[in-house]
C-alpha cells in the first residue's frame, strides 16, 4: 500500500531592518506550534532596542487562536511598555478570525 503524504506546511520567519523600525515577514501556518517562535524573534528584537515592530501577515495561511492570542498580547505589550507594533498585509485567514472575534480595528496597519 502506498500512502501519499501531505507535505508539512513550512514557517519562516524573516527579518528586514529599516531605517526607523523593523520587519518582521511570517510565511506558513501561525499556531500553536509555530507562534513561540514568532513571540522569541519579537522578544530578541525587543532586547536590542527596536522601538517599532511591523509584522508582515501577507502571506500567513492560516492562523488559530494562538496566533491570534500573540498578536493581540504583543499589541497589549507594546501599549504598555511604550513601544509601536502594527501589523502589515492582507490575510484572509486573520481576517475572518478578527471579524468573528469582533476586533477588526484592534491592530494598527501600515
Amino acid at each position: 500500500m502506498h500512502l501519499l503524504s501531505s507535505p508539512v506546511p513550512v514557517f519562516q520567519l524573516r527579518i528586514r531592518p529599516q531605517r526607523s523600525h523593523v520587519v518582521v515577514d511570517v510565511e506558513g501556518e501561525l499556531d500553536c506550534a509555530t507562534a513561540p517562535r514568532l513571540a522569541e524573534a519579537i522578544d530578541e528584537l525587543r532586547a536590542v532596542g527596536w522601538e517599532q515592530i511591523d509584522v508582515d501577515v501577507e502571506a500567513v495561511s492560516f492562523i488559530d487562536s494562538t496566533g491570534l492570542r500573540l498578536l493581540l498580547t504583543v499589541d497589549a505589550r507594546a501599549s504598555r511598555e511604550g513601544w509601536r507594533f502594527q501589523l502589515h498585509g492582507e490575510c484572509p485567514a486573520l481576517e475572518r478570525l478578527l471579524a468573528i472575534s469582533r476586533l477588526e480595528d484592534r491592530f494598527g496597519r501600515t
